[in-house]
This record gives structure tokens, C-alpha cells and sequence, in this order.
């Protein structure tokens, strides 16, 4: 025990003595993270932390391996340990120098891949999916894809979480906590000693790095941490007695594994390309509810810290009802927090309900009985004024609005006998009640088509209430209205 303390104090010295050198080197060479419309800090500030990291870690290590020999080997005496070193030093180089000169999304990707190729190649690879023996399946490309997979997940998961003061170090400081006690448990004396001198350089990190932070990790920090992350947890998989699951990590770094999972989902459900960058992580949502930085990076500790500790009871428990209960729980509590932050509503369940819904609710009206799509779908294969606007009521009703107009102008020079008259307004209303007293909504159609063209719909909320898929199909309904008129209006 006094080995480990004596490890963990070696890592937090030297990274609170080599975090303010680093910072200064940021500072000399104009290595800034400037602020953006996606970033929250407010001023530049160097983002360098990461070579204080990696110096940090070599360094603990050869002292750890001075004093205490081959309990805690170097990289360099061990064959594995030897590719293992490489991996490191190059996603950390790709990372850093990301830091300096920004590389592509592809780039990044692709380097994340090599790394994880010489981490496979080490022997650090996932052999067995759900009790099932992979290796050797298809010449073990398949035990390669997983394996790449994970290393990729780990990585980026950690990279997108660094967006607070503390966030990334702090919730990995937790995670490499968790796997000490593991690891101590098992009696893994290597590779604890490895995880305890993270930790202790994590910890010496955050004096720097918590909030106000003087000094960002960077690329060069997050990916560095990822993949012994990912590194450290397939070697305590292969290796445990107690049953401990590949899976830990995604327990214990549950936040950004899910903010990581849930990012290309919520870009694709709201159109965007899956790997653009956005202020909807899970910190920015919690800074929208009102919350301090200190505080959003306070509550995700303590998430953080819960989740280890149900890892914990999994792990050494060891039964299966007290299990299924802890994850049943977990999911619930997940769902809840995710409800909260407005996921479920405006991402990912209202989008899937709404395309169900589009594709299997008929209208409850005598005018139609068929779907959305359907609908919609033959409102914009109209081929006249007539035809469209017949249409257009025909969705009105669907979607129980309760009173619409058309209002199309054309410029004097076209005389088309296709195009309507110099003004026309086409209306139309299913409800009494007075306009003046509804929700008005106007939609400019046809911008950059040789017509004026807007449509106002009016609803009366009083007797129902603005849904967040009637907005969605609004948005089609527009669409598709221009879509008929570009053909119609020539």
C-alpha cells in the first residue's frame, strides 16, 4: 500500500511541477484555444496540457521503476509494452499536433485506427462478445473491427467531454480511481501501478486545470488518456477473476460514452452531418438550465461517481438479480436525465414517434383516411393552382389547423398564362373562431423563384394544443409546397 501511495505522490508532483512549464510553451508558441460560438471559455487560453501528461507519466514511470525494479517494468523491457509505448507516442503526436496545426475529421479518424491497429497487434484485443469466442473468426478481422471499435469509442468519448474546466481530467481521475481498486483486488501489481500514476497526474492536472483553468489538455491530453483507457481495461478483462466485464468503462465513463453514442444519432434525427461539431453535448445542455460551469462539471463528478460505485457492487457481488436490478435502475435514471436535458422530446423519441406516426396515423377527418406521407407526397406532384391548393386543405384538415391562406404575387414583367393573377390570395378555414384570436404563423414560400409567395396558417390553442411533430410537418408541408410551385409557376 505504501508502494502505491509513494507511485501516486511521484505522478502528482511532477505534473503540478510540468503543467505550468507546458503552459508556458503554449503561451510561446500562440498554441491557443480561442473562443468560439461553440466554446464556452471566454478569453485564449493554451491548450498544451497534454505534453505536461505524457512527460509526467514517463517520468513517474522510470522513477517508479528506479526504486521498485521490475514491479513496475518500463514500456521498453516488455515486448507488448514496447507497441504499446508506440501507440501511445503516436496518438498523443497526432493529437498534439492537432493542437498546434488542426487536422481534419478523417485524419484524426484514421490515426485513431492506427493506433488501435498497434494496440491489437500488442495482444491488446477483445476475444470473446457476449460470451462468445472471436478469435480467429475471419482471420481475426472481426476480433480486429471490435477491438477498433472500443479503442475508438473510449477515445472520442473522452475528447468530446473536454468542452468544461475539469470535465475530461476530473471524470478520468474517477475512472482510473475505479480501476486501482479493481486492479488492487485482482492483484494486478503492473498494471495498477500504471493506472495509479494516471491518476496521480491527473490530479495534479486539475490544480491547473479546474475552473477558472489556466491550461486546456488539448487533443494531444484526451487522446493520450483514451487509449490507455481503452488500453488498461481490455488487459483487466482478459486478465480478472472476478467476472469483470469488458464493459466497466462504459459504466464508469457512462456520461461521455453516452454524451459520444448520442451525438451522430441527434446530428442525423436533426439532419446535420454526423460528425459536425454543436452545443448540444450534455454540459452545454446543463449551462443552458441555468447552471454554473463549476457547477455542471460538480454534478457530472457525481454522476460519475455513482456509476462507479453501482460498477462496484456489480463487480464484486456478482449476482445476477442485484445486477439486472442495477441496471434496470441505471436505465431508468439515465432515461429520467435525459428527459430532463430535452433529448427525448425535441431528438430522438419525438423524431422516431413522428415518423411512425407520419407513416401509420390516418386522419380521423371524412375527407381522408390516408397518412401524412402519403399526403404530402401528392401535394407535391401537383401540376396547377387547383390541384395544390385542393391539396393543401386536404393537409390543413390532417393536421387540424384550423384556417390557412395562400398569398402569391408575380412580377409585372412575366405574363405567363400559367402564373396566377398579379395578386392572389387563396384562403381557406375550417373553424369560427375569430382569426385575431388564433396563433398566426406566416411561411415565406418559393425564395429565389420568379414569385412572391408566403402561406399563414392560423390554430386555435384553446382546443388543442401545437405538438412537436405538427411543427415537423409544417417544415414538410413547406417543402413541398415549393416543390409544386416551382413546377407550376415557370
Amino acid at each position: 500500500m505504501r508502494q502505491i501511495f509513494f507511485m501516486f505522490f511521484i505522478a502528482f508532483v511532477l505534473s503540478l511541477l510540468l503543467t505550468p512549464l507546458a503552459r508556458w510553451l503554449g503561451v510561446r508558441l500562440k498554441a491557443f484555444d480561442y473562443p468560439t460560438d461553440r466554446k464556452v471559455h471566454t478569453r485564449p487560453i493554451p491548450r498544451t496540457g497534454g505534453l505536461a501528461i505524457f512527460l509526467s507519466m514517463i517520468l513517474a514511470n522510470i522513477i517508479a521503476n528506479i526504486i521498485y525494479g521490475d514491479k513496475v517494468p518500463l514500456f521498453l523491457k516488455h515486448t507488448q509494452y514496447v507497441y504499446l509505448a508506440l501507440g501511445g507516442i503516436f496518438i498523443f503526436a497526432v493529437g498534439f499536433f492537432d493542437d498546434f496545426k488542426r487536422l481534419g475529421p478523417k485524419v484524426k479518424f484514421l490515426c485513431q485506427i492506427a493506433a488501435a491497429t498497434i494496440a491489437f497487434y500488442a495482444g491488446v484485443r477483445i476475444e470473446f462478445l457476449f460470451g462468445i469466442n472471436i478469435q480467429g473468426v475471419f482471420f481475426n478481422v472481426f476480433s480486429w473491427a471490435i477491438t477498433v471499435l472500443w479503442f475508438l469509442l473510449i477515445i472520442n468519448a473522452i475528447n468530446l467531454i473536454d468542452g468544461l474546466d475539469g470535465l475530461a481530467a476530473g471524470v478520468t481521475f474517477i475512472a482510473m480511481c475505479v480501476l486501482s481498486i479493481v486492479n488492487a483486488v485482482e492483484g494486478h501489481f503492473v498494471t495498477m501501478s500504471k493506472v495509479v500514476i494516471m491518476a496521480g497526474v491527473l490530479l495534479g492536472f486539475l490544480r491547473y486545470n479546474f475552473n477558472p483553468a489556466s491550461i486546456f489538455m488539448g487533443d494531444g491530453g484526451s487522446y493520450l488518456l483514451g487509449y490507455f483507457v481503452a488500453t488498461f481495461s481490455i488487459i483487466d478483462s482478459a486478465k480478472s477473476t472476478l467476472g469483470l466485464p469488458i464493459l466497466l468503462p462504459v459504466v464508469i465513463l457512462g456520461v461521455p460514452v453516452f454524451d459520444t453514442l448520442i451525438a451522430p444519432l441527434r446530428r442525423f434525427f436533426s439532419g446535420k452531418k454526423l460528425f459536425l461539431p454543436d452545443k448540444l453535448h450534455i454540459h452545454h445542455l446543463l449551462l443552458r438550465k441555468g447552471f454554473t460551469q463549476k457547477k455542471v462539471v460538480l454534478i457530472i463528478y457525481s454522476i460519475t461517481v455513482a456509476l462507479c460505485a453501482l460498477a462496484l457492487i456489480m463487480i464484486f457481488f456478482r449476482n445476477n438479480i442485484a445486477t439486472g436490478v442495477i441496471v434496470t435502475l441505471m436505465a431508468l435514471l439515465a432515461l429520467i436525465g435525459v428527459n430532463k436535458l430535452g433529448y427525448l422530446e425535441y431528438v430522438i423519441l419525438d423524431k422516431i414517434l413522428g415518423w411512425i406516426r407520419d407513416i401509420t396515423d390516418a386522419s380521423r377527418n371524412s375527407t381522408y383516411s390516408g397518412t401524412f406521407l402519403t399526403l404530402a407526397g401528392e401535394l407535391g406532384k401537383t401540376d396547377s393552382l387547383k390541384s395544390l391548393w385542393a391539396k393543401a386543405c386536404q393537409v390543413f384538415e390532417f393536421m387540424q389547423i384550423d384556417a390557412a391562406e395562400l398569398h402569391i404575387k408575380k412580377p409585372a414583367k412575366l405574363k405567363s398564362k400559367s402564373q396566377p393573377k398579379q395578386a392572389d390570395v387563396l384562403s381557406w378555414e375550417k373553424s369560427n373562431a375569430p382569426r385575431n384570436k388564433m396563433m398566426r404563423l406566416e411561411i415565406p414560400l418559393g425564395g429565389g423563384n420568379p414569385y412572391n409567395a408566403k402561406l399563414i396558417i392560423f390554430k386555435n390553442l384553446t382546443e388543442n394544443n401545437i405538438r412537436p411533430y405538427t411543427l415537423r410537418r409544417v417544415r414538410q408541408l413547406r417543402q413541398n409546397m415549393e416543390t409544386a410551385l416551382e413546377r407550376i409557376i415557370k
